[in-house]
Protein backbone atom coordinates (compact mmCIF):
# COMPACT_ATOMS: atom_id res chain seq x y z
CA UNK A 1 0.00 0.00 0.00
CA UNK A 2 1.99 3.06 -1.49
CA UNK A 3 0.24 6.34 -0.22
CA UNK A 4 2.30 8.32 -2.13
CA UNK A 5 0.84 7.32 -5.03
CA UNK A 6 -2.75 8.05 -4.47
CA UNK A 7 -4.58 11.02 -6.09
CA UNK A 8 -6.21 13.53 -3.78
CA UNK A 9 -9.79 12.82 -3.64
CA UNK A 10 -12.57 14.38 -1.69
CA UNK A 11 -13.75 11.57 0.87
CA UNK A 12 -17.27 10.58 0.95
CA UNK A 13 -19.39 7.88 2.97
CA UNK A 14 -22.99 6.08 2.24
CA UNK A 15 -24.82 3.30 3.85
CA UNK A 16 -26.87 1.35 0.80
CA UNK A 17 -29.70 -0.63 2.34
CA UNK A 18 -31.38 -3.88 0.42
CA UNK A 19 -34.73 -3.26 -0.77
CA UNK A 20 -36.32 -6.88 -0.10
CA UNK A 21 -37.87 -8.39 -3.08
CA UNK A 22 -41.07 -9.19 -1.90
CA UNK A 23 -42.09 -5.27 -1.29
CA UNK A 24 -41.65 -4.81 -5.14
CA UNK A 25 -44.68 -6.85 -5.62
CA UNK A 26 -47.10 -4.69 -2.69
CA UNK A 27 -49.00 -2.11 -4.01
CA UNK A 28 -47.83 1.33 -4.80
CA UNK A 29 -49.10 2.94 -1.53
CA UNK A 30 -47.67 0.19 0.65
CA UNK A 31 -44.26 0.35 -0.86
CA UNK A 32 -41.49 1.34 1.27
CA UNK A 33 -38.74 3.44 -0.32
CA UNK A 34 -35.43 3.73 1.80
CA UNK A 35 -33.78 7.30 2.02
CA UNK A 36 -29.63 7.79 2.07
CA UNK A 37 -27.56 10.37 2.93
CA UNK A 38 -24.54 10.99 1.23
CA UNK A 39 -21.89 12.88 3.56
CA UNK A 40 -18.74 15.15 2.03
CA UNK A 41 -16.63 14.52 4.84
CA UNK A 42 -14.26 17.50 3.66
CA UNK A 43 -10.57 18.65 4.79
CA UNK A 44 -8.99 20.41 7.28
CA UNK A 45 -8.13 23.59 5.13
CA UNK A 46 -6.46 21.93 2.87
CA UNK A 47 -7.58 20.54 -1.12
CA UNK A 48 -8.67 16.97 0.08
CA UNK A 49 -9.07 13.61 1.91
CA UNK A 50 -9.59 10.14 1.59
CA UNK A 51 -10.16 6.62 3.23
CA UNK A 52 -7.14 3.67 2.28
CA UNK A 53 -6.55 2.83 -0.95
CA UNK A 54 -7.82 -0.35 -2.79
CA UNK A 55 -4.44 -2.07 -2.47
CA UNK A 56 -4.31 -5.15 -0.10
CA UNK A 57 -4.43 -4.95 2.22
CA UNK A 58 -7.80 -4.46 2.51
CA UNK A 59 -8.92 -3.68 5.82
CA UNK A 60 -11.51 -2.18 8.55
CA UNK A 61 -11.82 1.03 7.94
CA UNK A 62 -15.36 1.14 9.64
CA UNK A 63 -16.59 -0.88 12.89
CA UNK A 64 -20.22 -2.21 13.55
CA UNK A 65 -20.54 0.99 15.55
CA UNK A 66 -20.36 3.41 12.48
CA UNK A 67 -17.29 5.19 12.95
CA UNK A 68 -14.92 5.52 9.33
CA UNK A 69 -11.41 6.37 9.74
CA UNK A 70 -9.29 8.17 7.06
CA UNK A 71 -7.25 11.32 6.45
CA UNK A 72 -7.49 14.79 5.59
CA UNK A 73 -5.36 17.72 4.28
CA UNK A 74 -4.32 20.75 6.11
CA UNK A 75 -3.80 23.80 4.14
CA UNK A 76 -0.12 23.68 5.64
CA UNK A 77 2.97 22.39 2.88
CA UNK A 78 4.26 19.12 3.64
CA UNK A 79 8.02 20.07 5.43
CA UNK A 80 9.31 16.47 3.77
CA UNK A 81 8.54 17.68 -0.20
CA UNK A 82 9.12 16.10 -2.64
CA UNK A 83 9.42 13.14 -0.28
CA UNK A 84 5.47 13.13 0.83
CA UNK A 85 3.30 10.54 2.48
CA UNK A 86 0.40 11.50 0.28
CA UNK A 87 -0.15 14.96 -2.05
CA UNK A 88 2.26 16.82 -0.35
CA UNK A 89 0.25 18.22 2.50
CA UNK A 90 0.29 17.69 5.56
CA UNK A 91 -2.19 14.97 6.30
CA UNK A 92 -4.57 14.02 9.72
CA UNK A 93 -5.88 11.00 10.39
CA UNK A 94 -9.72 11.40 11.18
CA UNK A 95 -12.59 9.51 12.37
CA UNK A 96 -16.18 10.08 10.98
CA UNK A 97 -19.51 9.34 13.33
CA UNK A 98 -23.17 10.27 13.05
CA UNK A 99 -21.95 13.60 10.03
CA UNK A 100 -19.18 14.56 12.21
CA UNK A 101 -15.24 14.26 11.75
CA UNK A 102 -12.86 14.57 14.93
CA UNK A 103 -9.12 14.82 13.91
CA UNK A 104 -6.94 12.30 15.43
CA UNK A 105 -3.63 14.47 15.15
CA UNK A 106 -0.02 12.90 14.48
CA UNK A 107 2.96 12.64 16.38
CA UNK A 108 4.70 15.67 17.78
CA UNK A 109 5.69 18.34 14.95
CA UNK A 110 4.53 19.03 11.62
CA UNK A 111 3.81 15.80 10.52
CA UNK A 112 1.33 13.26 8.78
CA UNK A 113 -0.57 10.45 10.07
CA UNK A 114 -3.11 8.21 7.96
CA UNK A 115 -5.33 5.20 9.59
CA UNK A 116 -5.36 1.93 8.95
CA UNK A 117 -8.61 -0.07 10.38
CA UNK A 118 -10.54 0.56 13.69
CA UNK A 119 -11.82 -2.34 16.14
CA UNK A 120 -15.22 -2.64 17.29
CA UNK A 121 -13.58 -0.74 21.33
CA UNK A 122 -12.88 2.58 18.59
CA UNK A 123 -9.44 1.94 18.94
CA UNK A 124 -7.52 2.90 15.85
CA UNK A 125 -4.43 1.91 14.21
CA UNK A 126 -2.28 3.36 11.52
CA UNK A 127 1.00 5.41 10.74
CA UNK A 128 2.42 8.92 11.15
CA UNK A 129 5.45 10.54 10.46
CA UNK A 130 7.70 11.26 13.27
CA UNK A 131 9.82 14.71 12.75
CA UNK A 132 12.65 12.72 11.61
CA UNK A 133 14.40 12.07 8.45
CA UNK A 134 16.29 8.96 7.32
CA UNK A 135 19.54 9.85 6.51
CA UNK A 136 20.23 6.80 4.14
CA UNK A 137 16.94 7.29 2.14
CA UNK A 138 16.24 11.35 3.15
CA UNK A 139 12.76 10.17 3.72
CA UNK A 140 10.95 11.01 6.85
CA UNK A 141 10.93 7.93 8.97
CA UNK A 142 7.44 6.14 10.32
CA UNK A 143 6.03 4.59 13.00
CA UNK A 144 3.34 2.43 13.99
CA UNK A 145 0.95 4.58 16.50
CA UNK A 146 -2.43 3.39 17.52
CA UNK A 147 -5.33 6.46 18.79
CA UNK A 148 -6.83 5.50 22.24
CA UNK A 149 -9.39 7.65 22.68
CA UNK A 150 -8.25 10.50 20.09
CA UNK A 151 -4.88 10.31 21.91
CA UNK A 152 -2.07 8.66 19.80
CA UNK A 153 0.56 6.29 21.21
CA UNK A 154 3.56 5.25 19.23
CA UNK A 155 4.36 1.44 19.48
CA UNK A 156 7.86 2.04 18.22
CA UNK A 157 10.05 0.06 15.69
CA UNK A 158 12.54 -3.19 15.48
CA UNK A 159 15.11 -1.01 15.40
CA UNK A 160 14.86 0.41 12.19
CA UNK A 161 13.47 3.57 10.74
CA UNK A 162 10.29 2.98 10.03
CA UNK A 163 7.25 0.75 10.57
CA UNK A 164 2.96 0.70 10.16
CA UNK A 165 0.23 -0.96 11.88
CA UNK A 166 -2.14 -2.52 9.56
CA UNK A 167 -4.47 -4.53 11.56
CA UNK A 168 -5.95 -4.87 14.92
CA UNK A 169 -8.51 -7.28 17.16
CA UNK A 170 -10.89 -6.21 19.78
CA UNK A 171 -8.21 -7.97 22.28
CA UNK A 172 -6.41 -5.32 21.41
CA UNK A 173 -3.32 -6.98 19.86
CA UNK A 174 -1.89 -5.03 16.99
CA UNK A 175 0.09 -6.36 13.75
CA UNK A 176 2.22 -4.77 10.94
CA UNK A 177 5.58 -4.55 9.97
CA UNK A 178 8.92 -2.78 10.94
CA UNK A 179 12.06 -2.39 10.09
CA UNK A 180 14.75 -3.79 12.15
CA UNK A 181 18.72 -2.61 11.72
CA UNK A 182 20.40 -5.21 9.63
CA UNK A 183 20.52 -4.36 6.19
CA UNK A 184 18.63 -5.81 3.87
CA UNK A 185 19.65 -5.91 -0.35
CA UNK A 186 16.14 -6.77 -0.86
CA UNK A 187 14.34 -4.04 0.87
CA UNK A 188 13.29 -2.23 -1.94
CA UNK A 189 11.85 -5.42 -3.90
CA UNK A 190 10.01 -5.93 -0.58
CA UNK A 191 8.72 -2.66 0.05
CA UNK A 192 7.13 -2.67 -3.49
CA UNK A 193 5.67 -6.37 -2.63
CA UNK A 194 4.06 -5.02 0.21
CA UNK A 195 3.18 -2.43 2.58
CA UNK A 196 6.00 -0.56 3.47
CA UNK A 197 5.18 3.63 2.21
CA UNK A 198 8.71 4.54 2.04
CA UNK A 199 12.33 2.77 0.71
CA UNK A 200 14.25 1.16 3.60
CA UNK A 201 17.42 0.31 3.50
CA UNK A 202 17.34 -2.65 6.70
CA UNK A 203 15.13 -6.03 6.94
CA UNK A 204 11.31 -5.88 7.69
CA UNK A 205 9.31 -8.48 9.68
CA UNK A 206 6.35 -8.60 10.58
CA UNK A 207 5.18 -8.15 14.23
CA UNK A 208 2.64 -8.89 16.72
CA UNK A 209 2.30 -5.88 19.52
CA UNK A 210 0.55 -6.45 23.25
CA UNK A 211 0.15 -4.88 25.90
CA UNK A 212 2.73 -2.39 25.32
CA UNK A 213 5.40 -5.35 23.93
CA UNK A 214 6.51 -5.53 19.95
CA UNK A 215 7.15 -8.91 19.37
CA UNK A 216 9.37 -9.96 15.96
CA UNK A 217 7.25 -13.13 14.23
CA UNK A 218 10.59 -14.24 12.50
CA UNK A 219 10.30 -15.17 8.99
CA UNK A 220 10.61 -18.16 6.27
CA UNK A 221 14.18 -18.14 6.41
CA UNK A 222 14.47 -15.18 4.58
CA UNK A 223 15.43 -11.66 5.26
CA UNK A 224 11.34 -10.10 5.71
CA UNK A 225 7.89 -10.65 6.32
CA UNK A 226 5.03 -8.37 7.38
CA UNK A 227 1.89 -9.24 9.42
CA UNK A 228 -1.28 -8.15 7.63
CA UNK A 229 -4.53 -9.28 9.57
CA UNK A 230 -4.63 -10.94 13.02
CA UNK A 231 -8.27 -12.37 13.78
CA UNK A 232 -9.81 -12.86 17.49
CA UNK A 233 -7.87 -16.17 18.33
CA UNK A 234 -4.72 -13.95 17.86
CA UNK A 235 -3.79 -15.63 14.94
CA UNK A 236 -1.79 -13.81 12.56
CA UNK A 237 -1.75 -14.05 8.43
CA UNK A 238 1.31 -12.27 6.22
CA UNK A 239 4.07 -13.15 3.61
CA UNK A 240 7.17 -13.81 3.55
CA UNK A 241 10.27 -14.67 1.41
CA UNK A 242 11.60 -17.91 2.03
CA UNK A 243 15.41 -17.24 1.25
CA UNK A 244 18.31 -15.05 0.18
CA UNK A 245 17.90 -16.39 -3.49
CA UNK A 246 16.16 -14.44 -5.84
CA UNK A 247 14.35 -16.23 -8.85
CA UNK A 248 15.07 -15.50 -12.22
CA UNK A 249 11.04 -14.98 -13.11
CA UNK A 250 10.68 -12.58 -10.53
CA UNK A 251 14.42 -10.97 -9.49
CA UNK A 252 13.38 -11.92 -5.46
CA UNK A 253 13.47 -15.02 -3.07
CA UNK A 254 10.27 -16.90 -3.04
CA UNK A 255 7.75 -15.30 -1.30
CA UNK A 256 4.93 -17.08 0.39
CA UNK A 257 1.90 -16.57 2.51
CA UNK A 258 2.11 -17.45 5.95
CA UNK A 259 -0.01 -18.59 9.25
CA UNK A 260 1.44 -17.44 12.67
CA UNK A 261 -0.50 -19.53 15.36
CA UNK A 262 0.02 -18.29 19.43
CA UNK A 263 1.66 -20.84 21.39
CA UNK A 264 -1.59 -20.41 24.26
CA UNK A 265 -4.41 -22.43 21.74
CA UNK A 266 -4.37 -25.78 21.63
CA UNK A 267 -3.58 -27.56 17.44
CA UNK A 268 -4.35 -30.77 18.15
CA UNK A 269 -5.79 -30.86 14.66
CA UNK A 270 -2.51 -32.38 12.86
CA UNK A 271 -3.71 -30.13 9.36
CA UNK A 272 -1.94 -27.34 11.64
CA UNK A 273 1.89 -29.38 11.36
CA UNK A 274 3.50 -28.53 8.49
CA UNK A 275 6.85 -29.75 7.19
CA UNK A 276 6.81 -26.00 5.91
CA UNK A 277 6.53 -24.66 9.45
CA UNK A 278 9.67 -21.50 10.20
CA UNK A 279 10.02 -23.70 14.00
CA UNK A 280 8.45 -23.21 17.13
CA UNK A 281 9.27 -19.70 18.41
CA UNK A 282 9.02 -18.26 21.75
CA UNK A 283 5.17 -17.84 21.80
CA UNK A 284 4.01 -19.17 18.28
CA UNK A 285 4.94 -20.70 15.20
CA UNK A 286 4.85 -19.79 11.45
CA UNK A 287 3.60 -21.93 8.98
CA UNK A 288 4.56 -21.68 5.11
CA UNK A 289 0.93 -21.98 3.57
CA UNK A 290 2.81 -22.55 -0.28
CA UNK A 291 1.88 -21.34 -3.61
CA UNK A 292 -0.20 -22.70 -6.70
CA UNK A 293 3.20 -23.91 -8.30
CA UNK A 294 4.61 -20.39 -8.54
CA UNK A 295 7.47 -18.26 -7.00
CA UNK A 296 5.07 -15.26 -5.32
CA UNK A 297 2.18 -15.40 -2.87
CA UNK A 298 0.12 -12.70 -0.69
CA UNK A 299 -2.34 -12.61 1.68
CA UNK A 300 -5.73 -10.76 1.02
CA UNK A 301 -7.87 -11.99 4.13
CA UNK A 302 -8.10 -13.86 7.71
CA UNK A 303 -11.29 -14.76 8.96
CA UNK A 304 -11.53 -16.17 12.94
CA UNK A 305 -12.07 -19.87 11.65
CA UNK A 306 -8.17 -19.95 10.27
CA UNK A 307 -9.19 -19.64 7.17
CA UNK A 308 -6.73 -17.65 4.66
CA UNK A 309 -7.26 -16.21 0.93
CA UNK A 310 -5.17 -14.06 -1.05
CA UNK A 311 -3.48 -14.49 -4.66
CA UNK A 312 -0.47 -16.45 -5.37
CA UNK A 313 1.62 -17.15 -9.03
CA UNK A 314 1.34 -20.42 -10.92
CA UNK A 315 4.26 -22.65 -11.88
CA UNK A 316 6.09 -20.27 -14.21
CA UNK A 317 5.11 -17.13 -12.69
CA UNK A 318 3.22 -15.43 -15.96
CA UNK A 319 -0.24 -15.59 -14.20
CA UNK A 320 -1.77 -15.93 -10.90
CA UNK A 321 -5.15 -16.94 -9.37
CA UNK A 322 -7.17 -15.89 -6.01
CA UNK A 323 -6.61 -18.73 -3.46
CA UNK A 324 -8.32 -19.89 -0.19
CA UNK A 325 -6.53 -22.36 2.33
CA UNK A 326 -8.12 -23.73 5.24
CA UNK A 327 -6.66 -26.68 7.16
CA UNK A 328 -3.34 -27.26 5.27
CA UNK A 329 -4.87 -27.20 1.96
CA UNK A 330 -4.48 -24.24 -0.24
CA UNK A 331 -8.13 -24.11 -3.04
CA UNK A 332 -7.34 -22.47 -6.48
CA UNK A 333 -9.86 -20.63 -7.34
CA UNK A 334 -9.59 -20.05 -10.61
CA UNK A 335 -10.70 -16.87 -12.92
CA UNK A 336 -13.57 -16.53 -14.94
CA UNK A 337 -11.90 -17.88 -17.70
CA UNK A 338 -9.47 -15.61 -18.23
CA UNK A 339 -5.50 -15.50 -17.12
CA UNK A 340 -5.65 -13.65 -13.74
CA UNK A 341 -7.51 -12.73 -10.13
CA UNK A 342 -7.24 -12.02 -6.64
CA UNK A 343 -9.34 -12.25 -3.87
CA UNK A 344 -10.09 -9.04 -1.60
CA UNK A 345 -12.54 -10.32 1.55
CA UNK A 346 -14.41 -13.59 3.37
CA UNK A 347 -16.64 -14.15 5.52
CA UNK A 348 -16.90 -16.21 8.89
CA UNK A 349 -18.47 -19.23 6.46
CA UNK A 350 -15.67 -18.97 4.26
CA UNK A 351 -17.39 -17.37 1.44
CA UNK A 352 -14.82 -15.53 -0.43
CA UNK A 353 -15.29 -12.32 -3.22
CA UNK A 354 -12.92 -11.11 -5.63
CA UNK A 355 -11.78 -10.13 -8.80
CA UNK A 356 -11.27 -12.41 -11.72
CA UNK A 357 -11.05 -12.14 -15.79
CA UNK A 358 -12.39 -13.20 -18.62
CA UNK A 359 -10.97 -14.13 -21.82
CA UNK A 360 -11.90 -11.21 -23.52
CA UNK A 361 -9.46 -8.77 -24.60
CA UNK A 362 -9.20 -5.09 -22.89
CA UNK A 363 -6.36 -3.30 -25.32
CA UNK A 364 -5.29 0.09 -23.41
CA UNK A 365 -7.25 -0.66 -20.18
CA UNK A 366 -5.96 0.47 -16.71
CA UNK A 367 -6.53 -2.98 -15.17
CA UNK A 368 -4.54 -4.79 -17.45
CA UNK A 369 -5.16 -6.65 -20.75
CA UNK A 370 -8.05 -8.73 -19.88
CA UNK A 371 -11.64 -7.73 -19.04
CA UNK A 372 -12.27 -8.15 -14.68
CA UNK A 373 -15.27 -8.85 -13.07
CA UNK A 374 -16.02 -9.34 -9.49
CA UNK A 375 -16.84 -12.69 -8.59
CA UNK A 376 -18.24 -14.67 -5.21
Amino acid sequence: MNLKSSRCIIATAFVAVAIPAQLAAQKKQQQVHHKYKLFDLGAFGGPGSQFSDGNPPYIKLMNNRGIAVGAADRSTPDPYFPNCLTDCFVALGFQFQNGAVTKLGALPGVNTSFPFAINERDVVIGVSENGTVDPLTGFPELDPVRWVKGTIHSLGTLGGTQGVALDINDRGQVVGGALNAIPDPFAAQFDSASIFLFPGTTEARGFLWQDGVMQDLGSLGGPDSVALYVNERGEVAGQSFLSFTPNPTTGIPTQDPFLWLPCDRDYSDNDYNSDRESGIGKNGRMLDLGTLGGTFGLVAGLNNRGQVIGQSNLAGDHTHYPFLWERGHMKDLGTLGGDFGYATWLNEDGEVVGVASLPIPCPGCEQGPQVYHGFF
